[in-house]
């Protein structure tokens, strides 16, 4: 080699294992076709080949560092936006030109585009016009960038006619041609001096000092951490590693802890491997006499002297979990590491003997019931599968993509599970309108739809929105007499759901001021308050000598109005169901809105957690907790303390790693738990790979370092606690986006607010001068990126005891209720600002909560 030290791969893109985030400057001519490569941190996203290099290389680039691509036009021109936005989020476009077809002889048919591409410090929540289609003045669909920019295209875009051959007289097929009048590198050099663009990656400051003895990093040697090259200590910093400066007795501390490093992970690998009980034996006898050398010289690993000086080595935390501490006892022992084997090698299934078997093999192994899979495992064809499994899956008529034959195929605990009503609805529809094999859905579905529930069985207050306006206006005519024509009070409801009776003052009846209401509270005012669950109360207004005014409540007018609210609220439940036409209306829709769900039962015994520590056996129910938490959605595990909620946070972090549905979790635990957590999870999962904060990570001058090792490391997971968690801010454009959607909510909420109720209104202005002094305040301070939630790259959050983050913003109606909090505390409104922003980007599927404290008791 003319440069032996370039760390250089021939393989395919989706086996190379660069780290994120480490190129200057990325340069391709990406593939083009209509199919996906397996690469396990992309499958998520469901690309086609040119999108995956594409968005794989604008991972790999350096913020600041640019990308540039020859890709077809399909990936600007598709109607589908979803690779645009995955590169929007994370690159501002320098620029792009539009080559005719033809460009390329082994393409000759294919427009392509050269794309310019520059990686943001941050992600990005706003929505460049370059993410959306257009249409050329001749209504030919283009990229919204070339639209806006036509002498970026080095032609003319037009219908392609070749295609209407091949696809028919609609063929919506477009090309570019060429203009033949101006030679094409001309106007190629043209079109790309218009480009503007500079490389800013940041070298470290060590780089720039030259002062440290650095040389390439060994691609064998895993980042952020130490290794022993001709006799020297170095610390791998992304590509170079820098030799370490400690001396004498810290010194051989650290290369001590290496050496324990060495010996264990030969221990953990060879395991991985399946090694036999002999060689693991010799392994674990070559580790104990490191180890006991080690400690008889320095102490125990987790010493503060020895933690001090390798706590920035990413394996220290594995190295502190072959200690079990005792902190009552004050007594520190070996985990079972040193004498018993931790670790189960993954085994690859290559087949079954039935179908019954493929369908858990293919839950546990990809989550999700893939018919052509389980037919390799075995043997037999995919129609002959579904055939023998029967009535365990069910094709569910709302996922099936019609390009893949066997999609939408489900778990029948998935399948008849949830809002049964409406499945069952749907799947009439297709019954009767698609395909009758259909049927099956149904008659399964009739099965479990929960029994329908009587009039008799179903209470119902003034103040339930299912109930129509209509009818409301209607029960306050028929049971208060309420006047029509002149005095017309329809009652209406806000966007907040505020119910208002609009001239509720006007009637002086004798109907509404003494038989149905009284003179201090008509019939109106009792009904409205009523409808918005407010208090009945009456308020005498009272001056004292020195003019000032106050309310004070006036029992017997009170007690009065409240006996008409009773015999009101007595009269409604009557009145709902004596009309038979009513009483039919309700009672089906009561129970299609609120008696259509079926609970899931998750069964989580064919789970095989590989990786675990086959020492620990996660009881039944923990099982099923991490089922819920792999299958289900955003999940919160509200177990009773004791009941193991630790491992089931663990395992469930790791099986959605496992099965690539989530790259990095971020888990946030009470500050003195964090080591312990990490300490459990190493028990737990011996080969994991984790960070652990620590508070100096979040000072001005570490920020930098913490967000390279967040983003650059590749880990399971990085555990911080409450406090380092919330000063990890969302980026300014987030909130300002997140603040101004609040303030807007509060304006709407002001606008229809019932200028009488006060104290709501009150407590709304409140709420909205805070909002709008946090506004201005985040718009004019100095702005500050250097460490913000997107830029760290969690898409999954974790978080225990999550009742610390109860308390957020409400705009309601109601006012002076207990246990309803309207006002927001900071940390809260943080952690919703973040679980928006997860819920956004990856819909309702990466968080999971953790409580062992009820919020709300019945």
């Amino acid at each position: 080699m003319l440069y032996p030290e370039d760390r250089i791969q021939i393989k395919g893109f989706e086996q190379t294992r660069f780290n994120n985030n480490s190129f200057d400057v990325v340069i391709g001519n990406i593939p083009f076709g209509d199919y996906r490569v397996s690469d396990k941190a992309y499958d998520k996203l469901g690309f086609k080949i040119h999108d995956y290099f594409a968005a794989k290389s604008v991972d790999k680039v350096k913020p600041g560092g640019v990308v540039a691509l020859v890709t077809s036009k399909f990936t600007m021109d598709k109607f589908n936006e979803a690779a645009r936005r995955y590169l929007a989020e994370r690159c501002d476009l320098l620029g792009a030109v539009r080559m005719p077809a033809g460009t390329f002889k082994d393409a000759d048919s294919i427009t392509t585009d050269i794309l310019f591409l520059k990686k943001r410090d941050t992600l990005t929540v706003t929505v460049p016009e370059w993410v959306h289609m257009g249409q050329t003045e001749d209504g030919v669909p283009c990229n919204q960038y070339f639209v806006d920019n036509p002498d970026m295209v080095l032609g003319t875009m037009e219908w392609d006619e070749r295609m209407r051959g091949k696809y028919g007289p609609d063929s919506k097929v477009t090309v570019c041609t060429a203009d033949s009048d101006i030679p094409l590198a001309e106007q190629l050099k043209a079109a790309v001096a218009k480009i503007k663009g500079s490389i800013e990656t940041v070298r470290s400051e060590e780089q720039e000092q030259g002062t440290v003895n650095m040389i390439p990093a060994d691609p064998s040697v895993r980042n952020f951490t130490h290794t022993i090259v001709d006799g020297k200590l170095f610390y791998r910093e992304n590509e170079v590693m820098l030799e370490v400066q400690e001396t004498g007795k810290a010194l051989e501390r650290m290369i001590g802890m290496h050496n324990i490093r060495l010996a264990a992970m030969a221990v953990i690998d060879a395991q991985a491997a399946g090694c036999t009980d002999e060689e693991l034996h010799t392994l674990q006898a070559e580790l104990n006499r490191v180890y006991d050398r080690f400690r008889k010289n320095f102490g125990n690993i987790t010493d503060s002297a020895n933690e001090r000086v390798f706590r920035h080595d990413d394996d220290y935390n594995t190295l502190a979990a072959l200690e079990i501490i005792d902190a009552e006892k004050k007594t520190v022992e070996k985990s079972e590491i040193f004498t018993k084997r931790t670790i189960l090698p993954e085994m690859e299934i290559m087949s079954v003997g039935t179908s019954q078997e493929a369908l858990q093999v293919s839950l546990d192994r990809k989550g999700l019931v893939d018919i052509e899979y389980m037919a390799s495992l075995v043997g037999d064809t995919p129609e002959k599968v579904i055939a023998d499994l029967g009535s365990e899956i069910f094709r569910d008529p709302a996922k099936i993509n019609d390009e893949a034959p066997y999609s939408g195929y489900v778990d029948a605990s998935e399948y008849l599970s949830g809002n049964v009503r409406e499945k069952l609805k749907i799947a009439q529809q297709f019954v009767d309108h698609i395909d009758e094999c259909f049927k099956r859905n149904v008659t399964a579905l009739q099965k479990v739809i929960p029994k329908d529930l009587e009039a008799s069985e179903i209470s119902v207050r003034i103040g339930a929105n299912w109930i129509d306006l209509d009818d409301y206006s209607r029960f306050l005519r028929d049971y208060a007499q309420a006047r029509t024509g002149r005095f017309d009070h329809p009652v209406t409801r806000t966007k907040t759901g505020e119910y208002k009776i609009e001239g509720k003052g006007q009637d002086r009846s004798v109907a509404a001021t003494e038989s149905y209401g009284t003179a201090r509270m008509n019939s109106y005012q009792i009904f409205e308050n009523l409808l918005n669950q407010r208090d009945i109360v009456i308020k005498d207004r009272v001056e004292d000598d020195e003019g000032k005014v106050s309310y004070v409540i006036n029992p017997e007018a009170t007690q009065l109005a409240k006996e008409k609210a009773r015999l009101m609220k007595e009269g409604f439940k009557k009145w709902i169901w004596d009309d038979p036409a009513r009483r039919e209306k309700y009672v089906e829709r009561y129970n299609y809105l609120f008696n259509a769900i079926r609970g899931r039962e998750y069964d989580g015994s064919h789970q095989s957690f590989p990786g675990m520590n086959p020492a620990i056996k996660l009881r039944p129910h923990q099982e099923n907790a991490v089922l819920r938490a792999k299958l289900g959605g955003n999940t919160l595990l509200a177990h009773c303390v004791g009941a193991g909620k630790s491992f089931e946070m663990i395992a469930s972090a790791m099986e959605k790693k496992r099965l690539g549905l989530i790259n990095k979790a971020c888990v946030v635990v009470p500050k003195h738990l964090t080591l312990q957590t990490a300490s459990e999870w190493m028990r737990l999962y011996p080969n994991a790979k984790l960070l652990v904060a620590r508070p100096e990570d979040f000072t001005k001058d570490n920020r930098q370092q913490f967000i390279a090792r967040c983003v650059t490391g590749d880990y399971d997971a990085v555990i911080m606690s409450f406090q380092q968690f919330e000063r990890i801010p969302m980026s300014n454009e987030y909130c300002k986006m997140f603040m101004q959607k609040e303030l807007d909510t509060i304006l709407e909420a002001l606008q229809d607010a019932d200028k009488s109720d006060r104290v709501s209104i009150k407590s709304l202005e409140r709420q909205r001068k805070k909002t709008e002094e946090r506004l201005a305040k985040l718009m004019s301070s100095k702005k500050d990126n250097s460490l913000c939630f997107e830029k760290l790259g969690f898409d999954y959050l974790v978080c225990d005891e999550a009742h610390y983050y109860k308390n957020c913003f409400v705009a309601t109606k109601m006012s002076n209720v207990a246990g309803v909090q309207t006002t927001a505390a900071q940390k809260s409104e943080d952690m919703l600002m973040k679980t928006q922003y997860l819920n956004d980007k990856y819909g309702c599927n990466n968080i999971l909560f953790a409580t062992g404290t009820p919020i709300f008791t019945p």
